[in-house]
């Protein structure tokens, strides 16, 4: 994954690939730290004064995609 011109090669995702109503459907889920990709916007990680107005370093990315076996 390419974020920011920074990759990243070692994401892990589970995934599950089922038929549903004659269509193909795969869904996955996964979480990366946005700091690796240079997103340090209010990360307590990187600025200690930030108290509790910080933003969490993790993004968790859900995607469904479904495709026709036509």
């Amino acid at each position: 994954m390419t974020i920011k011109g920074v990759t990243q090669d070692n994401l892990e995702v589970d995934a599950n690939l089922y038929l549903k109503n004659g269509n193909l459907v795969g869904e996955a889920e996964f979480q990366f730290d946005r700091t690796k990709f240079d997103i340090k916007y209010k990360s307590s990680s990187i600025f200690s004064d930030l108290g509790d107005k910080f933003i969490y370093d993790g993004i968790k990315i859900r995607a469904r995609l479904i495709g026709s076996l036509e």
